[in-house]
């Protein structure tokens, strides 16, 4: 969120470096108190997708154009209210709502399978409620774009199997760096790893 602001101009390179800081406005949880550009304050995990359906049924409700889109982890979809907004969208019909899952595998207290398996038919499960639902190669652009661009009758769910830390030997797939800076060492030899 920060980054896109950063992007956007909203946010300076030199605020970017107080994140998680006491007193900064870029907060481990977005917080809508001290940045009011925001639309609401985020936090307890689960509660974006009935945020971001609110946000569709409104654009709806005033006939405005355009998407709403939602992005989860997957470890976030052990939170029940996830589930009601999965099965609350098609009720009325929000095709202008898009959710995109973040499928790694891995949430902070460690591999989502070990913490509450969720996995078993997820795409199925999501169809059931009357989504549109692709499961997709996450680190493929095209693909995704693919997606994006098409035309739904229905909400549209993207589930994007990616692996967690992708390209940095350290970090593939390791729980450890959910949330955990690396040091400075790690950090050159992850740019490294990546080609910069």
């Amino acid at each position: 969120m920060y980054a896109a602001l950063h992007e956007l101009g909203k946010i300076t390179k030199e605020e970017l470096k107080t994140f998680r800081e006491i007193n900064s406005r870029l907060q481990g949880h977005c917080d809508k108190v001290k940045l009011p550009l925001l639309d609401f304050t985020g936090g307890s995990l689960g509660q974006g997708l009935s945020v971001a359906l609110g946000h569709a049924l409104a654009k709806n409700l005033k006939k405005e154009r355009g998407a709403i889109f939602c992005i989860l982890g997957d470890g976030e979809l052990a939170e029940g209210e996830v589930w009601e907004a999965l099965m609350c969208a098609p009720k009325f019909k929000l095709k202008n709502l898009i959710c995109i899952i973040d499928w790694n595998k891995i949430q902070s207290d460690g591999y989502v399978q070990d913490v509450l398996p969720i996995y078993k038919n997820l795409k199925q499960k999501i169809v059931s409620f009357g989504w549109d639902c692709r499961l997709i190669d996450g680190h493929n652009i095209d693909k995704i774009r693919k997606c994006l661009n098409g035309q739904y009758l229905k909400p549209l769910c993207i589930i994007l199997s990616t692996i967690k830390g992708k390209g940095v030997s350290f970090m593939e797939n390791n729980p450890s760096y959910h949330s955990q800076i690396p040091t400075k060492e790690e950090y050159e030899k992850a740019l490294k790893e990546l080609g910069f």
